[in-house]
Protein backbone atom coordinates (compact mmCIF):
# COMPACT_ATOMS: atom_id res chain seq x y z
CA UNK A 1 0.00 0.00 0.00
CA UNK A 2 1.40 3.39 -1.05
CA UNK A 3 0.30 6.79 0.23
CA UNK A 4 0.56 10.28 -1.24
CA UNK A 5 -0.10 13.10 1.18
CA UNK A 6 -2.17 16.09 0.19
CA UNK A 7 0.29 18.73 -0.97
CA UNK A 8 0.30 21.67 1.46
CA UNK A 9 3.51 23.43 0.45
CA UNK A 10 5.86 23.78 -2.51
CA UNK A 11 8.46 21.51 -0.90
CA UNK A 12 6.05 18.70 -0.05
CA UNK A 13 6.61 15.26 -1.59
CA UNK A 14 4.28 14.51 -4.50
CA UNK A 15 5.20 10.86 -5.15
CA UNK A 16 3.54 7.82 -3.61
CA UNK A 17 5.58 6.43 -0.73
CA UNK A 18 5.53 3.29 1.42
CA UNK A 19 4.09 4.11 4.83
CA UNK A 20 3.78 2.30 8.12
CA UNK A 21 0.51 0.46 8.87
CA UNK A 22 -0.30 2.81 11.77
CA UNK A 23 -0.13 5.96 9.64
CA UNK A 24 -3.36 7.97 10.00
CA UNK A 25 -5.04 8.88 6.72
CA UNK A 26 -6.08 12.52 6.38
CA UNK A 27 -8.57 14.24 4.11
CA UNK A 28 -7.04 14.82 0.67
CA UNK A 29 -4.52 11.93 0.88
CA UNK A 30 -4.43 9.38 -1.94
CA UNK A 31 -3.83 5.65 -1.58
CA UNK A 32 -2.40 3.31 -4.23
CA UNK A 33 -2.67 -0.46 -3.78
CA UNK A 34 -0.21 -2.59 -5.74
CA UNK A 35 -1.26 -6.15 -6.49
CA UNK A 36 0.81 -9.16 -7.45
CA UNK A 37 -0.89 -10.78 -10.43
CA UNK A 38 -0.04 -13.10 -13.31
CA UNK A 39 -0.81 -12.06 -16.86
CA UNK A 40 -2.96 -14.30 -19.01
CA UNK A 41 -0.99 -16.65 -21.22
CA UNK A 42 -1.95 -15.97 -24.83
CA UNK A 43 -0.54 -17.01 -28.22
CA UNK A 44 2.25 -14.81 -29.56
CA UNK A 45 1.00 -12.30 -32.13
CA UNK A 46 3.83 -10.04 -33.35
CA UNK A 47 1.73 -8.48 -36.12
CA UNK A 48 -2.05 -8.38 -35.81
CA UNK A 49 -3.86 -7.72 -39.08
CA UNK A 50 -5.50 -4.30 -39.23
CA UNK A 51 -8.79 -4.81 -41.04
CA UNK A 52 -10.16 -1.27 -41.04
CA UNK A 53 -9.56 2.07 -39.35
CA UNK A 54 -11.66 5.22 -39.49
CA UNK A 55 -11.79 8.28 -37.26
CA UNK A 56 -14.20 6.39 -35.00
CA UNK A 57 -13.23 2.71 -35.02
CA UNK A 58 -10.30 0.33 -35.36
CA UNK A 59 -11.06 -3.22 -36.54
CA UNK A 60 -8.49 -6.01 -36.28
CA UNK A 61 -8.25 -9.70 -37.09
CA UNK A 62 -8.27 -11.32 -33.65
CA UNK A 63 -6.21 -14.48 -33.36
CA UNK A 64 -7.72 -17.59 -31.79
CA UNK A 65 -6.78 -18.27 -28.19
CA UNK A 66 -7.05 -14.69 -26.92
CA UNK A 67 -10.03 -14.05 -24.60
CA UNK A 68 -12.21 -10.96 -24.95
CA UNK A 69 -14.69 -11.69 -22.17
CA UNK A 70 -13.82 -10.02 -18.86
CA UNK A 71 -10.86 -8.22 -20.44
CA UNK A 72 -9.63 -6.05 -17.57
CA UNK A 73 -6.47 -4.78 -19.24
CA UNK A 74 -2.87 -5.74 -18.66
CA UNK A 75 0.05 -6.50 -20.96
CA UNK A 76 -1.69 -9.50 -22.53
CA UNK A 77 -5.09 -7.90 -23.00
CA UNK A 78 -6.42 -7.58 -26.54
CA UNK A 79 -6.06 -3.78 -26.46
CA UNK A 80 -2.42 -3.99 -25.39
CA UNK A 81 -1.69 -6.62 -28.04
CA UNK A 82 -3.09 -4.33 -30.75
CA UNK A 83 -1.06 -1.34 -29.53
CA UNK A 84 2.10 -3.44 -29.22
CA UNK A 85 1.59 -4.89 -32.69
CA UNK A 86 1.28 -1.44 -34.25
CA UNK A 87 4.28 -0.19 -32.26
CA UNK A 88 6.34 -3.16 -33.48
CA UNK A 89 5.37 -2.43 -37.09
CA UNK A 90 6.38 1.20 -36.78
CA UNK A 91 9.68 0.43 -35.04
CA UNK A 92 10.48 -2.17 -37.71
CA UNK A 93 9.44 0.15 -40.57
CA UNK A 94 6.75 -2.31 -41.61
CA UNK A 95 3.94 -0.39 -43.38
CA UNK A 96 0.54 -0.45 -41.73
CA UNK A 97 -2.09 -0.84 -44.47
CA UNK A 98 -4.45 2.12 -44.43
CA UNK A 99 -6.87 0.75 -47.03
CA UNK A 100 -8.17 -2.52 -48.39
CA UNK A 101 -10.37 -3.27 -51.38
CA UNK A 102 -13.55 -3.08 -49.30
CA UNK A 103 -15.57 0.15 -49.04
CA UNK A 104 -15.57 2.06 -45.76
CA UNK A 105 -18.51 4.45 -45.49
CA UNK A 106 -21.21 4.14 -48.13
CA UNK A 107 -24.72 5.67 -47.95
CA UNK A 108 -27.53 3.14 -47.46
CA UNK A 109 -30.79 4.58 -48.78
CA UNK A 110 -32.92 1.68 -47.53
CA UNK A 111 -32.07 2.48 -43.90
CA UNK A 112 -33.11 6.12 -43.84
CA UNK A 113 -36.85 5.49 -43.58
CA UNK A 114 -39.21 7.17 -41.15
CA UNK A 115 -38.97 5.97 -37.49
CA UNK A 116 -42.24 3.98 -37.67
CA UNK A 117 -41.44 2.28 -40.97
CA UNK A 118 -40.93 -1.51 -40.53
CA UNK A 119 -37.25 -2.42 -40.69
CA UNK A 120 -35.88 -4.90 -43.16
CA UNK A 121 -32.19 -5.48 -42.35
CA UNK A 122 -31.94 -8.01 -45.18
CA UNK A 123 -33.01 -5.54 -47.87
CA UNK A 124 -30.80 -5.20 -50.94
CA UNK A 125 -28.73 -2.05 -50.53
CA UNK A 126 -27.50 0.53 -52.98
CA UNK A 127 -23.87 1.51 -52.78
CA UNK A 128 -21.84 4.48 -53.91
CA UNK A 129 -18.14 4.96 -54.43
CA UNK A 130 -16.17 4.56 -51.24
CA UNK A 131 -14.75 7.62 -49.57
CA UNK A 132 -11.01 7.36 -49.27
CA UNK A 133 -9.65 7.46 -45.72
CA UNK A 134 -6.03 6.72 -46.50
CA UNK A 135 -5.15 9.55 -44.09
CA UNK A 136 -7.17 8.98 -40.92
CA UNK A 137 -6.55 12.13 -38.82
CA UNK A 138 -6.50 10.30 -35.49
CA UNK A 139 -5.18 6.92 -36.58
CA UNK A 140 -3.70 4.88 -33.76
CA UNK A 141 -0.58 4.31 -35.86
CA UNK A 142 0.04 8.05 -36.22
CA UNK A 143 -0.47 8.62 -32.50
CA UNK A 144 2.02 5.86 -31.68
CA UNK A 145 4.52 7.17 -34.22
CA UNK A 146 4.50 10.65 -32.68
CA UNK A 147 5.15 9.03 -29.27
CA UNK A 148 3.24 11.82 -27.53
CA UNK A 149 -0.05 12.02 -25.73
CA UNK A 150 -2.75 13.11 -28.16
CA UNK A 151 -6.33 14.19 -27.68
CA UNK A 152 -8.77 13.92 -30.58
CA UNK A 153 -12.49 14.45 -30.96
CA UNK A 154 -14.66 11.95 -32.82
CA UNK A 155 -17.75 13.08 -34.78
CA UNK A 156 -19.94 12.09 -31.84
CA UNK A 157 -18.03 14.60 -29.63
CA UNK A 158 -16.42 11.83 -27.56
CA UNK A 159 -12.90 12.66 -26.43
CA UNK A 160 -10.25 10.05 -27.14
CA UNK A 161 -6.84 9.87 -25.54
CA UNK A 162 -4.07 7.61 -26.84
CA UNK A 163 -0.84 7.34 -24.88
CA UNK A 164 1.53 4.63 -26.16
CA UNK A 165 3.22 2.40 -23.60
CA UNK A 166 0.90 3.46 -20.80
CA UNK A 167 -1.93 1.84 -18.91
CA UNK A 168 -4.96 0.67 -20.87
CA UNK A 169 -7.20 3.27 -19.23
CA UNK A 170 -5.30 6.06 -21.01
CA UNK A 171 -5.55 4.55 -24.46
CA UNK A 172 -9.31 4.84 -24.74
CA UNK A 173 -9.74 1.97 -27.16
CA UNK A 174 -13.02 0.32 -26.22
CA UNK A 175 -13.97 -3.19 -27.29
CA UNK A 176 -17.36 -2.97 -29.02
CA UNK A 177 -18.35 -6.65 -28.99
CA UNK A 178 -16.96 -10.04 -28.00
CA UNK A 179 -15.66 -13.14 -29.68
CA UNK A 180 -15.19 -16.48 -27.96
CA UNK A 181 -11.62 -17.16 -26.92
CA UNK A 182 -11.39 -20.03 -29.41
CA UNK A 183 -12.70 -17.94 -32.34
CA UNK A 184 -10.68 -15.70 -34.65
CA UNK A 185 -11.71 -12.84 -36.92
CA UNK A 186 -13.14 -9.32 -37.00
CA UNK A 187 -13.01 -7.52 -33.66
CA UNK A 188 -14.00 -3.86 -33.42
CA UNK A 189 -12.62 -1.20 -31.08
CA UNK A 190 -14.15 2.24 -30.68
CA UNK A 191 -12.08 5.38 -30.17
CA UNK A 192 -14.34 6.75 -27.48
CA UNK A 193 -17.28 5.83 -25.28
CA UNK A 194 -19.77 7.64 -27.51
CA UNK A 195 -18.80 5.47 -30.47
CA UNK A 196 -19.35 2.35 -28.36
CA UNK A 197 -22.93 3.51 -27.71
CA UNK A 198 -23.40 4.18 -31.42
CA UNK A 199 -22.22 0.71 -32.44
CA UNK A 200 -24.17 -0.97 -29.62
CA UNK A 201 -27.32 0.78 -30.83
CA UNK A 202 -26.64 -0.48 -34.36
CA UNK A 203 -26.44 -4.04 -33.05
CA UNK A 204 -29.57 -3.74 -30.89
CA UNK A 205 -31.55 -2.49 -33.89
CA UNK A 206 -30.00 -5.32 -35.94
CA UNK A 207 -28.48 -2.94 -38.46
CA UNK A 208 -25.62 -5.41 -38.69
CA UNK A 209 -24.64 -8.28 -40.96
CA UNK A 210 -22.24 -10.94 -39.74
CA UNK A 211 -20.56 -13.69 -41.72
CA UNK A 212 -18.41 -16.49 -40.31
CA UNK A 213 -16.43 -19.32 -41.90
CA UNK A 214 -16.62 -22.74 -40.24
CA UNK A 215 -15.02 -26.07 -41.12
CA UNK A 216 -17.41 -28.82 -40.05
CA UNK A 217 -17.50 -32.62 -39.95
CA UNK A 218 -19.23 -34.41 -42.81
CA UNK A 219 -20.70 -33.25 -46.10
CA UNK A 220 -22.99 -30.35 -45.27
CA UNK A 221 -26.38 -30.81 -46.95
CA UNK A 222 -28.59 -27.99 -48.24
CA UNK A 223 -32.35 -28.68 -48.57
CA UNK A 224 -33.40 -29.50 -52.11
CA UNK A 225 -34.42 -26.44 -54.07
CA UNK A 226 -32.73 -24.07 -51.60
CA UNK A 227 -29.43 -22.22 -51.71
CA UNK A 228 -28.96 -22.14 -47.92
CA UNK A 229 -29.89 -23.94 -44.71
CA UNK A 230 -31.78 -22.24 -41.85
CA UNK A 231 -31.58 -23.25 -38.19
CA UNK A 232 -33.95 -21.85 -35.55
CA UNK A 233 -33.25 -24.17 -32.62
CA UNK A 234 -33.79 -22.37 -29.29
CA UNK A 235 -30.80 -22.13 -26.99
CA UNK A 236 -30.22 -21.98 -23.25
CA UNK A 237 -27.00 -21.59 -21.26
CA UNK A 238 -25.94 -24.10 -18.61
CA UNK A 239 -23.78 -22.44 -15.95
CA UNK A 240 -22.75 -25.78 -14.46
CA UNK A 241 -21.43 -27.27 -17.70
CA UNK A 242 -20.40 -23.83 -19.02
CA UNK A 243 -21.85 -24.55 -22.43
CA UNK A 244 -24.97 -23.90 -24.44
CA UNK A 245 -27.82 -26.37 -24.77
CA UNK A 246 -30.70 -26.82 -27.19
CA UNK A 247 -33.92 -26.16 -25.29
CA UNK A 248 -37.05 -25.85 -27.42
CA UNK A 249 -39.23 -25.25 -24.34
CA UNK A 250 -37.58 -22.46 -22.36
CA UNK A 251 -34.64 -21.53 -24.60
CA UNK A 252 -34.20 -18.19 -26.34
CA UNK A 253 -35.19 -17.79 -29.98
CA UNK A 254 -32.39 -17.45 -32.50
CA UNK A 255 -31.70 -17.87 -36.19
CA UNK A 256 -28.61 -18.78 -38.23
CA UNK A 257 -28.25 -19.29 -41.98
CA UNK A 258 -25.65 -21.55 -43.58
CA UNK A 259 -24.25 -21.67 -47.12
CA UNK A 260 -22.04 -24.53 -48.36
CA UNK A 261 -18.80 -23.27 -49.93
CA UNK A 262 -16.93 -26.53 -50.46
CA UNK A 263 -16.32 -30.15 -49.45
CA UNK A 264 -12.93 -31.79 -48.77
CA UNK A 265 -13.30 -35.51 -49.36
CA UNK A 266 -9.95 -36.59 -47.88
CA UNK A 267 -10.84 -35.19 -44.43
CA UNK A 268 -14.62 -35.52 -44.84
CA UNK A 269 -15.10 -31.90 -43.83
CA UNK A 270 -17.11 -29.04 -45.33
CA UNK A 271 -16.46 -25.31 -45.43
CA UNK A 272 -19.62 -23.42 -44.48
CA UNK A 273 -20.46 -19.72 -44.54
CA UNK A 274 -22.52 -18.88 -41.44
CA UNK A 275 -24.71 -15.80 -40.99
CA UNK A 276 -26.23 -15.43 -37.50
CA UNK A 277 -29.22 -13.09 -37.30
CA UNK A 278 -29.19 -13.16 -33.49
CA UNK A 279 -26.15 -13.22 -31.21
CA UNK A 280 -26.65 -15.92 -28.60
CA UNK A 281 -23.64 -17.27 -26.80
CA UNK A 282 -22.02 -20.08 -28.85
CA UNK A 283 -24.96 -19.84 -31.27
CA UNK A 284 -23.15 -20.91 -34.43
CA UNK A 285 -21.32 -23.74 -32.67
CA UNK A 286 -24.51 -25.15 -31.15
CA UNK A 287 -26.60 -24.78 -34.29
CA UNK A 288 -24.00 -26.58 -36.40
CA UNK A 289 -23.83 -29.35 -33.82
CA UNK A 290 -27.63 -29.53 -33.65
CA UNK A 291 -27.81 -29.97 -37.43
CA UNK A 292 -25.35 -32.86 -37.20
CA UNK A 293 -22.30 -31.00 -38.51
CA UNK A 294 -20.20 -29.89 -35.52
CA UNK A 295 -17.14 -27.74 -36.10
CA UNK A 296 -14.53 -30.39 -36.83
CA UNK A 297 -12.14 -29.60 -33.95
CA UNK A 298 -14.67 -28.15 -31.47
CA UNK A 299 -14.62 -30.85 -28.78
CA UNK A 300 -17.11 -28.96 -26.61
CA UNK A 301 -19.88 -29.55 -29.16
CA UNK A 302 -19.04 -32.85 -30.78
CA UNK A 303 -15.91 -32.18 -32.79
CA UNK A 304 -12.74 -34.27 -32.58
CA UNK A 305 -9.18 -32.99 -32.39
CA UNK A 306 -6.87 -35.27 -34.37
CA UNK A 307 -3.20 -35.79 -33.59
CA UNK A 308 -2.26 -33.56 -36.53
CA UNK A 309 -4.42 -30.70 -35.21
CA UNK A 310 -3.61 -31.08 -31.51
CA UNK A 311 -1.74 -28.22 -29.79
CA UNK A 312 2.00 -28.83 -29.46
CA UNK A 313 3.36 -25.54 -28.09
CA UNK A 314 3.90 -25.31 -24.30
CA UNK A 315 2.52 -22.13 -22.76
CA UNK A 316 5.92 -21.37 -21.18
CA UNK A 317 8.70 -21.71 -23.76
CA UNK A 318 12.08 -20.31 -22.67
CA UNK A 319 15.16 -19.61 -24.79
CA UNK A 320 18.64 -21.06 -24.29
CA UNK A 321 19.68 -18.08 -22.17
CA UNK A 322 16.81 -18.58 -19.73
CA UNK A 323 15.35 -15.11 -20.33
CA UNK A 324 11.88 -16.11 -19.16
CA UNK A 325 13.22 -17.82 -16.05
CA UNK A 326 15.28 -14.74 -15.08
CA UNK A 327 12.28 -12.45 -15.59
CA UNK A 328 10.13 -14.77 -13.48
CA UNK A 329 12.69 -14.84 -10.65
CA UNK A 330 12.79 -11.04 -10.51
CA UNK A 331 9.07 -10.83 -9.78
CA UNK A 332 8.61 -14.12 -7.91
CA UNK A 333 6.91 -14.09 -4.53
CA UNK A 334 7.57 -17.04 -2.24
CA UNK A 335 4.02 -16.97 -0.89
CA UNK A 336 2.45 -17.14 -4.38
CA UNK A 337 1.48 -20.68 -5.42
CA UNK A 338 1.25 -19.70 -9.07
CA UNK A 339 4.81 -18.34 -9.00
CA UNK A 340 6.02 -21.66 -7.60
CA UNK A 341 4.07 -23.64 -10.19
CA UNK A 342 5.38 -21.52 -13.09
CA UNK A 343 8.96 -21.90 -11.83
CA UNK A 344 8.51 -25.67 -11.58
CA UNK A 345 7.21 -25.76 -15.16
CA UNK A 346 10.22 -23.82 -16.43
CA UNK A 347 12.53 -26.21 -14.57
CA UNK A 348 10.60 -29.18 -16.03
CA UNK A 349 9.44 -30.32 -12.59
CA UNK A 350 5.81 -29.94 -13.68
CA UNK A 351 4.27 -30.66 -17.11
CA UNK A 352 3.50 -27.54 -19.10
CA UNK A 353 -0.03 -26.95 -20.44
CA UNK A 354 -0.20 -26.44 -24.19
CA UNK A 355 -1.31 -23.38 -26.12
CA UNK A 356 -4.93 -23.67 -27.24
CA UNK A 357 -4.94 -23.20 -31.05
CA UNK A 358 -8.63 -22.37 -31.14
CA UNK A 359 -11.39 -23.90 -33.25
CA UNK A 360 -12.17 -23.72 -36.96
CA UNK A 361 -14.61 -20.83 -36.68
CA UNK A 362 -13.65 -17.41 -38.03
CA UNK A 363 -15.50 -14.08 -38.03
CA UNK A 364 -14.93 -13.15 -41.68
CA UNK A 365 -17.01 -10.06 -42.27
CA UNK A 366 -18.96 -7.44 -40.30
CA UNK A 367 -21.20 -4.79 -41.80
CA UNK A 368 -22.85 -1.95 -39.88
CA UNK A 369 -25.91 -0.72 -41.76
CA UNK A 370 -27.16 2.43 -40.07
CA UNK A 371 -27.30 5.74 -41.89
CA UNK A 372 -23.80 4.89 -43.09
CA UNK A 373 -22.43 1.51 -44.08
CA UNK A 374 -19.20 0.27 -42.55
CA UNK A 375 -17.73 -2.92 -44.02
CA UNK A 376 -14.94 -4.90 -42.35
CA UNK A 377 -13.56 -8.11 -43.85
CA UNK A 378 -10.48 -10.12 -42.90
CA UNK A 379 -8.21 -12.35 -44.93
CA UNK A 380 -9.21 -16.01 -45.34
CA UNK A 381 -8.15 -18.21 -42.36
CA UNK A 382 -5.64 -21.01 -42.90
CA UNK A 383 -8.13 -23.77 -42.04
CA UNK A 384 -9.90 -22.96 -45.33
CA UNK A 385 -6.79 -23.58 -47.46
CA UNK A 386 -7.86 -27.13 -48.35
CA UNK A 387 -10.92 -25.85 -50.21
CA UNK A 388 -11.34 -24.35 -53.67
CA UNK A 389 -14.10 -21.74 -53.40
CA UNK A 390 -15.17 -18.20 -54.23
CA UNK A 391 -16.86 -15.93 -51.75
CA UNK A 392 -20.38 -14.92 -52.84
CA UNK A 393 -21.64 -11.45 -53.57
CA UNK A 394 -22.83 -10.61 -50.06
CA UNK A 395 -25.58 -8.20 -51.12
CA UNK A 396 -27.03 -10.78 -53.50
CA UNK A 397 -26.73 -13.42 -50.80
CA UNK A 398 -28.72 -11.30 -48.35
CA UNK A 399 -31.35 -10.73 -51.00
CA UNK A 400 -31.77 -14.51 -51.24
CA UNK A 401 -31.96 -14.69 -47.43
CA UNK A 402 -34.93 -12.31 -47.51
CA UNK A 403 -37.27 -15.08 -48.65
CA UNK A 404 -38.58 -16.94 -45.62
CA UNK A 405 -37.11 -14.40 -43.20
CA UNK A 406 -38.39 -14.79 -39.63
CA UNK A 407 -38.59 -11.77 -37.34
CA UNK A 408 -37.25 -12.33 -33.82
CA UNK A 409 -38.00 -9.54 -31.36
CA UNK A 410 -36.34 -10.88 -28.20
CA UNK A 411 -33.20 -9.23 -26.90
CA UNK A 412 -30.26 -11.15 -28.33
CA UNK A 413 -27.23 -9.54 -26.67
CA UNK A 414 -26.25 -12.32 -24.28
CA UNK A 415 -22.69 -13.06 -25.38
CA UNK A 416 -20.03 -13.49 -28.04
CA UNK A 417 -20.28 -15.60 -31.15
Amino acid sequence: VLLRRKKKGIDDEVDFQIVEPDRIIQNGDKISILRHMHERVVPAAPHIEIVRETDRILAVNKIAGVPTQDDVGGLNSMVSMVIDSLTSRINSNIPVPAETEYPIFVPISSHTAEPNTPRNPFATTTTAAATSTAEVPNSVSNLIATDTASVVTAPDTSTTTIRPKTHNSNRRLYMCHRLDKAVSGVLMFAKGGGTVKWITQQMKQRFVRKFYLARVRGKFEIPEGKDHQICTLKLAWCKVQRKGLIDQTTGKSCLTRFVLLGYHQASDTSLVLCSPFTGRRHQIRIHLSGLGYPIANDELYGGVTTAADAPVTPIYTDDESGTLRMAMNQERRDWCRKCKWASDVLEHKEPSPLVDPGIWLHSLRYELLGEERLVMQTSIPTFANDFQFDLPNFDELYASFQNGHEIIDEDDSDGGD
